[in-house]
Protein backbone atom coordinates (compact mmCIF):
# COMPACT_ATOMS: atom_id res chain seq x y z
CA UNK A 1 0.00 0.00 0.00
CA UNK A 2 2.53 2.52 0.51
CA UNK A 3 4.12 1.76 -2.99
CA UNK A 4 1.27 2.68 -4.57
CA UNK A 5 1.48 6.26 -2.61
CA UNK A 6 5.41 6.84 -3.11
CA UNK A 7 4.73 5.92 -6.66
CA UNK A 8 2.39 9.46 -7.23
CA UNK A 9 5.70 11.02 -6.55
CA UNK A 10 8.66 8.79 -7.85
CA UNK A 11 9.39 6.19 -10.01
CA UNK A 12 12.59 5.43 -7.36
CA UNK A 13 12.40 3.22 -5.11
CA UNK A 14 13.19 4.98 -1.88
CA UNK A 15 12.43 2.69 0.61
CA UNK A 16 13.63 -0.94 1.30
CA UNK A 17 11.00 -3.55 2.22
CA UNK A 18 13.71 -4.79 4.76
CA UNK A 19 13.44 -1.69 6.64
CA UNK A 20 9.47 -1.18 6.79
CA UNK A 21 7.42 -2.85 10.02
CA UNK A 22 3.83 -2.89 9.52
CA UNK A 23 1.82 -3.06 13.11
CA UNK A 24 -2.19 -3.21 12.63
CA UNK A 25 -2.39 -0.58 9.92
CA UNK A 26 0.81 2.03 10.66
CA UNK A 27 3.62 1.79 8.99
CA UNK A 28 7.55 2.35 10.51
CA UNK A 29 10.93 2.93 9.30
CA UNK A 30 12.78 0.67 11.41
CA UNK A 31 16.91 -0.22 11.04
CA UNK A 32 18.18 -3.39 11.86
CA UNK A 33 19.30 -2.81 15.66
CA UNK A 34 15.40 -2.03 16.27
CA UNK A 35 14.17 -5.13 14.45
CA UNK A 36 16.99 -7.13 16.09
CA UNK A 37 15.38 -5.90 19.38
CA UNK A 38 12.02 -6.86 18.24
CA UNK A 39 13.33 -10.62 17.75
CA UNK A 40 14.88 -10.57 21.08
CA UNK A 41 11.86 -9.77 23.20
CA UNK A 42 9.37 -11.63 20.85
CA UNK A 43 6.42 -9.32 21.18
CA UNK A 44 4.80 -7.18 18.64
CA UNK A 45 5.51 -3.49 19.06
CA UNK A 46 2.71 -0.85 19.04
CA UNK A 47 5.49 1.69 18.00
CA UNK A 48 8.90 1.71 16.87
CA UNK A 49 11.21 3.66 14.88
CA UNK A 50 9.88 6.36 12.58
CA UNK A 51 6.61 6.78 12.04
CA UNK A 52 5.67 7.01 8.09
CA UNK A 53 1.64 6.98 7.96
CA UNK A 54 -1.42 4.27 8.31
CA UNK A 55 -3.13 2.61 5.72
CA UNK A 56 -7.15 2.39 6.60
CA UNK A 57 -8.58 0.50 4.01
CA UNK A 58 -7.82 1.56 0.58
CA UNK A 59 -6.36 4.55 1.21
CA UNK A 60 -2.96 5.50 2.89
CA UNK A 61 -2.91 8.41 5.13
CA UNK A 62 1.04 10.01 5.36
CA UNK A 63 3.13 11.21 7.91
CA UNK A 64 4.73 14.49 7.45
CA UNK A 65 7.91 12.53 8.12
CA UNK A 66 7.12 10.44 5.16
CA UNK A 67 6.58 13.31 3.23
CA UNK A 68 10.09 14.94 4.03
CA UNK A 69 11.58 11.72 2.89
CA UNK A 70 9.62 11.82 -0.68
CA UNK A 71 10.62 15.66 -1.09
CA UNK A 72 13.95 15.43 -2.89
CA UNK A 73 13.02 12.92 -4.96
CA UNK A 74 9.37 13.88 -5.85
CA UNK A 75 8.75 15.00 -9.96
CA UNK A 76 6.18 17.78 -9.51
CA UNK A 77 6.75 20.13 -7.48
CA UNK A 78 5.04 23.36 -6.77
CA UNK A 79 6.52 26.42 -5.16
CA UNK A 80 4.43 28.73 -3.68
CA UNK A 81 5.02 32.21 -2.69
CA UNK A 82 4.62 33.45 1.21
CA UNK A 83 0.82 34.46 1.56
CA UNK A 84 -0.42 31.39 -0.31
CA UNK A 85 1.84 29.27 1.70
CA UNK A 86 0.68 30.52 5.05
CA UNK A 87 -3.17 29.68 3.93
CA UNK A 88 -2.06 26.06 2.04
CA UNK A 89 -0.59 25.20 5.90
CA UNK A 90 -4.44 26.01 7.10
CA UNK A 91 -6.49 24.26 4.66
CA UNK A 92 -6.80 26.42 2.10
CA UNK A 93 -6.36 25.07 -2.03
CA UNK A 94 -4.31 27.20 -4.22
CA UNK A 95 -4.91 29.89 -7.16
CA UNK A 96 -2.39 30.52 -9.68
CA UNK A 97 -1.73 34.04 -8.99
CA UNK A 98 -0.10 32.22 -5.69
CA UNK A 99 2.62 29.92 -7.71
CA UNK A 100 5.89 31.28 -8.17
CA UNK A 101 7.33 27.97 -9.72
CA UNK A 102 6.37 24.34 -10.80
CA UNK A 103 8.66 21.97 -11.57
CA UNK A 104 7.83 18.25 -13.61
CA UNK A 105 5.22 18.52 -15.42
CA UNK A 106 2.77 19.00 -13.08
CA UNK A 107 -0.19 17.87 -15.30
CA UNK A 108 -3.45 18.03 -13.98
CA UNK A 109 -5.22 15.63 -11.69
CA UNK A 110 -1.17 14.31 -10.75
CA UNK A 111 -0.76 14.59 -7.03
CA UNK A 112 2.23 17.78 -6.36
CA UNK A 113 4.40 18.29 -3.44
CA UNK A 114 4.14 21.92 -2.43
CA UNK A 115 7.08 24.24 -1.14
CA UNK A 116 7.56 27.49 -0.33
CA UNK A 117 10.37 29.62 -1.47
CA UNK A 118 12.67 28.59 0.45
CA UNK A 119 11.74 24.98 -0.87
CA UNK A 120 10.48 23.77 2.69
CA UNK A 121 8.12 21.36 2.60
CA UNK A 122 4.25 22.35 2.95
CA UNK A 123 2.16 19.38 2.37
CA UNK A 124 0.64 17.46 -0.66
CA UNK A 125 -2.36 18.24 -3.19
CA UNK A 126 -4.29 17.67 -6.63
CA UNK A 127 -4.05 19.57 -9.70
CA UNK A 128 -7.75 20.38 -10.44
CA UNK A 129 -7.50 22.91 -12.83
CA UNK A 130 -5.74 25.06 -15.18
CA UNK A 131 -3.60 27.62 -14.96
CA UNK A 132 -5.41 30.04 -16.00
CA UNK A 133 -8.51 29.01 -14.56
CA UNK A 134 -10.46 31.05 -11.69
CA UNK A 135 -11.06 27.97 -9.45
CA UNK A 136 -8.08 26.50 -7.62
CA UNK A 137 -5.39 24.96 -9.23
CA UNK A 138 -3.89 23.14 -6.60
CA UNK A 139 -6.61 20.81 -3.99
CA UNK A 140 -4.91 20.49 -0.67
CA UNK A 141 -5.17 17.21 0.43
CA UNK A 142 -2.59 17.18 3.30
CA UNK A 143 -0.64 19.96 4.54
CA UNK A 144 1.70 20.48 7.65
CA UNK A 145 -0.91 22.11 9.70
CA UNK A 146 -2.86 19.44 9.50
CA UNK A 147 -2.01 17.68 13.09
CA UNK A 148 -2.37 21.05 14.56
CA UNK A 149 -6.08 21.39 13.55
CA UNK A 150 -6.85 18.37 14.63
CA UNK A 151 -5.44 18.77 18.46
CA UNK A 152 -7.60 22.09 18.26
CA UNK A 153 -10.93 19.91 17.74
CA UNK A 154 -9.88 17.73 20.56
Amino acid sequence: MIDKFIIQFTRRKILNEKDLLIVNDKYFLVSEKIRETINIIKREPHLAGLYLGRQRGNQFFPSVALLAILHPFAENIITLNDDAAFLFICGRDIYAPSILKMDGRCAESSIVILQNKNKELLGFGKRAHPITSQQPVVENIFDIGDFLRRENKR
